[in-house]
């Protein structure tokens, strides 16, 4: 399953975090010892070979990537420790003369990982253990163990001991112990191993330091540490690399070993030539994460596969699994497979790598035929901007072709240039074809392609996360989050973390890399996307939780379910109502007690929910009379004793309280004219005023808190757009004679020429002036009623909005948002014209929750 997957991203990322902050950033002295390995217990997950460590600190301070790294809290205290081991050995220079110390990392129990620390000693000056010993701490006590004595340090709560020349340390006496065993004689240590000892043996020892990989032990070190557990066994033994330095970039590459036999899943490449991964130029320029796998020959790739499910016990299963599909759908997989070309693989695009984002593809020769042998799998079609979308009865296609790694629920397929792209819904395969249509695909991304330059373009295994983006979601999947504690934005330049292994002449080649684009910037960052079970027609609401401190989104589909979402796009909740909700949802404090319920009303209803999605007692309520437009909800002394006004479909004003019950003292006159809107409430000079709108100007009129008249106008015009309130109390409405008309509380008005006006004109007060949208084109009018085009658009405008300080402008399929007359980079972005801005999970940054094809997104913009 892609747990799997994601399973490789938390050590291969914690990986890149040692290599950051143990590097040496120039060339200087080489190493000549390799003796402190045999005293390094086997299962070691990962070891560092740091041949400067005088200059470590040094290097550290002076490149870029290591300082913008230690943003990361762990890592800056990581950083201070090695200040602290440099100044050491250069203090004890005559000691530690080889200058060099070996770093590894183990797990110890099941549930608790311990790192070793091992050097060579010169004893000219110093012969004695304990007086070497003493040069750490003074408060030092002795056991004993298989013959060898161990000194511990309080005050330190460190375990040390001595083999020859040989000084290793941890502050794990059971780490400490294992690696005694391991120094004997007679007990087999890592060099006992051709696996390690081959590729080990072809590092260039001048490197400032050698990045060695065990990666079956790295995983297994992974379930320590994170709290999503998930089997990930066999995947490859060990790698041995050499690491530079960029000023952008940290590089390790160097040799792994590789078996005719299969053992573990890299076996599966050997004599593979590596590919093209072309699977770049179809999948969105968001992606977060990718697995990707090539080859020249899938026969012997599915032959070995099958090998490995034979050693694991899986393979019956699998192959009765496989036969059922067969025989029912009569689909015969071994066709099929003729027609797999050169690429497989799996990758998520969203921060959270939830599984509802991840997707499965292959490349095949001819998609043509390819999908014509699959016709019996496919129980059901549809057809998407001129690609179909099928439903297929194997929804693990993938993982069944090409192993575990790719296992996902994936029931949905299309084809998009050759490549069957496998996902969990219509919807997110449309979310691949969009993005596709408009070009915005990963190999166009800006950072991508500044990666491209260390990267190779072919591999036969390509791990790619992008670490800023998917940052939250790693450290939360630590058991100890304080691991990767950080600021979000002070990461969000790490923009790829990657590991490609190539096969060739019986070895793999494996090479990292962290890059660091210091220019990047994302203006606006997709967070996540929930699928819909239909369309949507409302603007998503947003409603305070007392609880979280943050804002729920509430939407209802048009099969008249209310569904809440919380900010990281999961449902809390889904209530199926009555009818369509009109409109808004307010949220009310109805006990005063600074717990929220959500307010809204439908044609003849009002209701009155919890944050559970529980209707408060009483509720829903009947109204007094049936209406087709939202409540206006009005708390005229911020008491929280709230007024609800429903405009009647008998024209009418109805005012009611909290509890669904007429207010005493309502002196409502009814309008001859049909009311246009629900009414707005606003204050100036201390007075209440709530504004009846109809189409024009003699009818409009401004009401007192019991709705009698408190402002008439007298002249005479029709509207074509609604009267609105500017942020100053003041009305204005566009006319059919082409004018701007302007009302005030006191009764007067202002009419001023606008020439070129069409009926669907529309105006919106902002600052000392308004935006006109008129046509295509939108101008701003100042103070002076001199009128400027600031923008124009490629289709006519249908909406003119602002909120959270944005404009917003939505065309038929885009919605746009504008700040300072510009266009926000990043926009537009499709919409059904339905969204909501605010800062919902108040991290200062402000979000965009929009509505697609059935779908709710949420967009971060930057600030």
């Amino acid at each position: 399953m892609f747990r799997k997957i994601f399973k490789i991203s938390v050590p291969v990322v914690l990986v890149g975090v040692i290599l950051l902050i143990s590097y040496n950033a120039y060339q200087k002295t080489q190493v000549r010892v390799v003796t402190p390995l045999t005293v390094v217990p086997i299962n070691a997950s990962v070891i560092l070979q740091l041949n400067d460590v005088r200059n470590l600190s040094r290097s550290i301070s002076i490149s870029n990537i290591c300082k913008r790294l230690q943003n990361i809290k762990k890592v800056k205290g990581i950083a201070k420790q090695v200040k602290q081991i440099s100044e050491f050995f250069i203090a004890n220079q005559t000691i530690f003369a080889g200058n060099s110390l070996f770093i590894s990392f183990h797990q110890v129990s099941a549930k608790k990982s311990a790192v070793l620390f091992s050097t060579v000693l010169t004893r000219e000056d110093v012969t004695e253990d304990r007086e070497i010993i003493a040069l750490f701490a003074d408060d030092i006590t002795t056991s004993e163990y298989d013959n060898k004595i161990i000194y511990f340090s309080e005050s330190l709560d460190r375990y040390f001991s001595l083999k020859d020349d040989i000084l290793f340390y941890s502050d794990d006496k059971m780490l400490l112990t294992d690696a005694i065993r391991t120094s004997n004689e007679d007990t087999d240590d890592l060099f006992a191993s051709p696996l390690f000892s081959d590729c080990y043996s072809t590092i260039r020892k001048s490197a400032d330091i050698n990045l060695l990989i065990n990666y079956n032990n790295l995983f297994a070190l992974r379930d320590v540490v994170s709290n999503t557990q998930a089997d990930l066994n066999n995947f490859s033994e060990w790698a041995a690399t050499d690491m530079k330095l960029k000023d952008d970039a940290i590089l390790s590459s160097g040799l792994g070993t590789i078996n005719s036999s299969v053992n573990n899943f890299t076996d599966i490449f050997y004599s593979q030539k590596n590919q093209d991964i072309t699977v770049l130029d179809i999948i969105p320029d968001n992606t977060a994460q990718l697995f990707a796998i090539s080859f020249n020959n899938y026969q012997k790739i599915y032959e070995k596969k099958n090998k490995i499910l034979q050693d694991q016990h899986e393979f019956r299963n699998w192959e009765k699994n496989r036969k059922m599909i067969e025989d029912s759908s009569n689909v015969g997989y071994n066709e099929f497979m003729n027609e797999i070309d050169s690429e497989a693989g799996i990758f998520n695009t969203s921060s959270s790598l939830s599984l509802d984002y991840t997707y499965t593809y292959l490349k095949t020769k001819e998609s043509i035929r390819a999908s014509s042998l699959l016709q019996g799998l496919i129980t059901s079609s549809s057809d998407y901007r001129g690609y179909r979308i099928n439903r297929i009865l194997d929804d693990n296609l993938v993982s069944n072709l090409f192993g575990s790694l790719f296992k996902t629920d994936n029931p949905f397929f299309t084809i998009i240039n050759d490549f069957f792209i496998f996902g969990s819904s219509i919807v997110s395969l449309e979310y691949i074809i969009d993005n596709y249509a408009s070009n915005n695909i990963l190999s166009n991304n800006k950072s991508f392609r500044k990666l491209n330059s260390y990267i190779s373009e072919d591999v036969n295994i390509f791990f790619y996360i992008n670490p800023g983006k998917t940052s939250e979601t790693l450290t939360n999947s630590l058991i100890d989050t304080e691991v990767l504690s950080h600021n979000t934005d002070s990461i969000a330049k790490f923009t790829a973390f990657t590991l490609q292994i190539n096969t060739a002449r019986g070895e793999m080649l494996h090479n990292l890399c962290l890059f660091y684009d210091d220019e990047y910037k994302e203006s606006i960052k997709e967070e996540w996307y929930y699928t819909l079970d239909t369309s949507c027609s409302m603007h998503p609401q947003f409603v305070y939780n007392h609880f979280t401190d943050e804002s729920m989104i509430l939407v209802q589909d048009n099969y008249y379910n209310l569904i809440a979402l919380d900010t990281h796009g999961e449902k809390l909740w889904s209530n199926k109502i009555d009818g369509q909700i009109l409109e808004n949802i307010h949220f009310i404090d109805t006990y005063k007690n600074n717990k929220f319920q959500a307010l809204y009303n439908t044609r003849d209803k009002l209701y009155l929910i919890d944050r559970n999605g529980e209707f408060v007692d009483g509720f829903p309520r009947v109204l007094p009379t049936t209406t087709l437009m939202s409540h206006a909800l009005i708390d005229y002394d911020k008491n929280k004793n709230y007024r609800i006004i429903i405009v009647g479909e008998d024209n009418k004003l109805y005012n009611i309280d909290k509890r669904g019950k007429d207010v005493a003292g309502w002196k409502y006159i009814k309008t001859p004219n049909r009311i246009k809107k629900n009414p707005v409430h606003f204050v100036v000079a201390g007075k209440d005023y709530i504004l009846e709108a109809t189409n024009n100007s003699r009818t409009t009129r401004l009401l007192a808190r019991n709705g009698t008249e408190r402002t008439v106008f007298k002249d005479d015009h029709s509207f074509i757009t609604s009267v609105n309130v500017s942020e100053n109390g003041n009305l204005y409405a566009l006319t059919y004679e082409n004018k701007l008309w302007e009302a005030y509380v006191d009764g007067t008005t202002e009419v001023s020429d606008l020439k070129d006006l069409q009926g669907s004109s529309q105006i919106l007060s902002y600052e000392d002036g308004y935006y006109l949208a008129n046509a295509s084109s939108l101008s701003y009018i100042d103070n002076d009623k001199a009128r400027q085009t600031m923008i124009d658009f490629d289709a006519p405008i249908q909406t003119l909005s602002v909120s959270a300080g944005y404009i917003a402008i939505t065309t038929n399929t885009s919605l746009f948002l504008i700040k300072d007359n510009e266009i926000i980079e990043g926009f537009p972005i499709d919409s059904d014209g339905y969204f909501n801005i605010l800062d919902i999970d108040n991290d200062g940054k402000v979000n965009v929750v929009n509505i697609k094809n059935g779908a709710i997104y949420n967009y971060e913009l930057a600030n």
